[in-house]
């Protein structure tokens, strides 16, 4: 399986190790749980609605 970051619908960016950050909240923390996403991200983009455009970004440092 292919594993890769997700931008979640409601702002989460979230690696494949679990590591979450919120875009709502600032540098100093987050009170907010993050959605359980890690790993199996398959399962998460398979369960979003029909209508959600799915946008692939492949970047290089």
């Amino acid at each position: 399986m292919w594993q890769r970051d997700v931008l979640t619908l409601d702002g989460w960016w979230i690696e494949p190790n679990g590591a979450a950050v919120h875009g709502s909240c600032g540098p100093l923390g987050c009170g907010h749980t993050a959605p359980p996403v890690g790993p199996d991200t398959e399962s998460y983009l398979a369960a979003l609605p029909g209508d959600t455009v799915l946008v692939r970004l492949r970047g290089h440092c």
